[in-house]
C-alpha cells in the first residue's frame, strides 16, 4: 500500500489530525446546542458566589434560606446548596422590590 515508511507516517498523522478535529466540532456542536436558554441563565452558583452578587455575607444567604420562596438544589453525597443563578437574581429583585415584608423592625 506505502512503499516509503514516511509517506504512511504522513497519512496516518493526517488521519488522527481528522479525527482530533471531528471531535473538537462534535464538542462544540454539543457545547453550542440551542436548548432554549442561556447558559448563564441555568448556572448553578454556592452561597459565597451568591453572596458576592449581592455584595453581602455568606450568613446574609443562610439566613435567606429559611424562606422557602428562595429555590435551591442539593447536590452531591453531603448536600451543598446551590442556586439556580437566573432564579436567585429573580428572588433578590422580588426582595428588594418588597423590603417591607422581609424587613424586621
Amino acid at each position: 500500500m506505502y512503499n516509503d515508511p514516511l509517506e504512511r507516517l504522513y497519512k496516518n498523522s493526517l488521519e488522527k489530525k481528522e479525527k482530533v478535529s471531528e471531535i473538537k466540532r462534535d464538542k462544540d456542536n454539543y457545547n453550542n446546542a440551542d436548548v432554549g436558554f442561556k447558559n448563564s441563565e441555568m448556572e448553578l452558583i454556592s452561597i459565597p458566589q451568591a453572596a458576592r452578587i449581592i455584595g453581602g455575607k455568606r450568613e446574609t444567604i443562610k439566613q435567606w434560606l429559611k424562606d422557602p420562596e428562595l429555590g435551591r438544589i442539593y447536590v452531591g453525597s453531603s448536600c451543598q446548596v446551590r442556586f439556580i443563578r437566573y432564579e436567585f437574581v429573580e428572588y433578590v429583585k422580588n426582595r428588594a422590590k418588597n423590603w417591607h415584608k422581609f424587613h424586621n423592625y
